[in-house]
């Protein structure tokens, strides 16, 4: 009888450990790293007008830490909140002035700006697929809109850009993967925009309206 409450007391005490243990509180991202974009295209042959990027909104979203995601951790897979001090809008800015930066383009104040660039977060959000069964993947969506405008406030294009990336599988534990994986979802989101002709083609449409006006 000894035996068995012994034995029962250690398994509970290895059941409560594992249950402490098993997934964290949360999830903190410190900063999410620009290093998966990518300058495909870059407007050679005309002047641009001095573009500036403005502020892209968050709705719904309030701080001072914001869910961009949900991890599942330790044995049991516990949810657990990701969580970042920058708010979506402000991420995808900066990875924006980072595209832009890449590709040579110097970034104007708004004040000075002829064309402003802004925009609006539709979705943000990275998880994963863990079941306690291998494999196991992150994924990550993201979605926001973008407006170009001319110094009048003309609307020259808009347009969605989204991102999706599904990370390799893992045999272990695929969290350590979230952050990446959000990442590169955001820089094909960005990175698409970039390759897009019709927004240059919007860009350069103010150049070629102020050449024809000087003449």
């Amino acid at each position: 009888m000894r035996c068995r409450i012994l034995y029962r007391g250690s398994m509970l005490l290895l059941l409560g450990a594992l249950a402490i243990g098993c997934g964290a509180a949360k999830m903190q991202i410190d900063l999410l790293e620009t290093s998966q974009l990518e300058g495909a295209y870059a407007p050679i042959g005309e002047p641009l007008p001095r573009i500036g990027i403005g502020e892209v909104t968050s709705p719904g979203a309030s701080g001072p830490s914001y869910q961009i995601g949900e991890a599942k951790t330790g044995a049991f897979n516990r949810e657990a909140p990701i969580l970042t001090q920058e708010a979506p809008g402000d991420i995808v800015r900066r990875f924006l002035v980072v595209a832009f930066d890449e590709m040579g383009i110097n970034i104007a104040l708004m004040d000075d700006a002829e064309v402003t660039l802004t925009g609006e977060i539709v979705h943000m959000w990275v998880d994963e697929y863990a079941t306690g069964w291998h494999p196991e993947y992150s994924r990550a969506r993201v979605s926001f809109d973008l407006f170009a405008r001319d110094r009048d406030g003309k609307l020259l294009w808009a347009g969605r850009q989204d991102g999706t990336t599904i990370s390799p599988t893992s045999q272990s534990d695929t969290t350590k993967q979230d952050q990446s994986t959000l990442e590169n979802a955001i820089s094909k989101a960005v990175n698409r925009l970039v390759e897009d002709r019709a927004f240059w083609n919007a860009i350069h449409s103010v150049t070629s309206e102020a050449a024809s006006a000087a003449m």
